[in-house]
């Protein structure tokens, strides 16, 4: 790539990635988004999630693991109305 990607590019191309279930391409970018933003816990579940579809139980345990041990902790979800 001429640019260097940035986090939010790699999280859409994280989310196209899923919805056409080329999981092999996801992961691989779900490694680089922890990379860069060790902090963030989506990032984190993401991963997580692709292991979890591809049955692969103790990649996805491994990854919630290393954010338990990092201290990333899970935001909760809400929904705002405006």
């Amino acid at each position: 790539m001429p640019v260097e990607p940035t986090p939010s590019m790699l999280g859409a191309l994280f989310s196209g990635c899923l919805n056409h279930k080329r999981l092999d391409l996801a992961e691989v970018i779900g490694r680089k988004l922890i990379e860069m933003q060790p902090d963030n816990d989506g990032r984190y579940v993401g991963l997580a999630n692709v292991y979890a579809e591809v049955r692969r139980w103790d990649e996805c345990r491994d990854t919630r693991g290393a954010m338990e041990r990092k201290g990333v902790k899970k935001t909760t979800g809400y929904s705002l109305v405006v």
